[in-house]
């Protein structure tokens, strides 16, 4: 009788191993975890999306795939997707927190994104910020550089608005609670300073 390479005999094992390793573990996701405080993000649409995934390899889940998925999702500003042995995916997500409205009915994050464009419900008490499409992160920082030389005089930086024509308007509000305005100037001057502005109430 021949004799069988104990080679060959070897790589059968290894190769047996490996499969019945991967069968182990690629077992179907029978659980999904969701993770984190969120009040705007909507738990049906989360369900709607992951649903999809119940049943799958354990392994093969694209957790990349998930992850954009979900970025993807109103008011999630980051999520993230990892695998738990032997069938869950565990989700976290961190909802957007809104620094500014911007426009009507838009929102801004405090990246000075604008993470939704029609808020169904808009938080009292945000600056409103206003400009041309696609000037967003533009008039969100040049707010941030503009109330942090304004906190030690006592005022808050309510409004600002750029136009298309580059010109700025503005509207602050005292520790009293008044507004006061200026309109008109171009580009923030580094020599312009918020003691230099000439300030009317409204």
């Amino acid at each position: 009788l021949a004799r069988q390479d104990p080679r060959q005999e070897l790589r059968l094992l290894v190769g047996g191993a490996v499969f019945a390793g991967r069968w182990l573990l690629d077992r179907p996701v029978e659980h999904v975890v969701i993770n984190g405080e969120f009040e705007r993000v909507s738990a049906d649409r989360l369900e709607s999306l992951l649903r999809p995934y119940m049943g799958q390899g354990f392994l093969a889940t694209p957790l990349d795939v998930v992850q954009q998925q979900l970025a993807e999702v109103p008011w999630i500003a980051a999520a993230r997707v990892s695998r738990k042995w032997p069938g869950t995916l565990a989700v976290t997500v961190t909802e957007e927190q809104p620094a500014a409205r911007w426009g009507e009915q838009g929102l801004l994050n405090p990246q000075g994104r604008l993470f939704v464009r029609r808020a169904d419900h808009i938080p009292a008490g945000l600056p409103q910020l206003n400009g041309p499409e696609g000037s967003e992160a533009e008039v969100a920082a040049r707010y941030v550089a503009i109330q942090e030389q304004l906190v030690h005089r006592g005022l808050s930086l309510a409004a600002l608005d750029l136009d298309k024509r580059g010109a700025w308007s503005t509207a602050f509000r005292c520790a009293s609670d008044r507004r006061m305005s200026i309109s008109g100037w171009r580009a923030f001057s580094r020599r312009s300073t918020p003691s230099s502005w000439p300030l009317q109430p409204m």
